[in-house]
């Protein structure tokens, strides 16, 4: 019974969802920084009506302002 009960809280850990944005956002935010006046953060954004959804939508307000950052720079193919 105790080889049940172990495999049992095995795929209850493997179906629940990791929520990571909740830690990848505040991250992402420490990024921009020094871009926040220019960038609006929309978290778990609907992509339909059904069930679809993106965990962070991050929107560019000053497209004439250039992010000179890793994450964030456009690189020239």
């Amino acid at each position: 019974m105790p080889e049940q009960t172990n495999d049992m809280e095995k795929n209850d850990l493997n179906n629940r969802k990791t929520q990571w944005y909740m830690a990848v956002t505040p991250a992402i935010k420490l990024e921009f920084m020094e871009y926040s006046q220019i960038l609006d953060y929309i978290p778990e954004h609907l992509l339909n009506t059904k069930a679809l959804q993106i965990d962070l939508l991050i929107i560019k307000k000053d497209s004439d302002t250039l992010i000179e950052n890793e994450i964030g720079s456009r690189q020239k193919i």
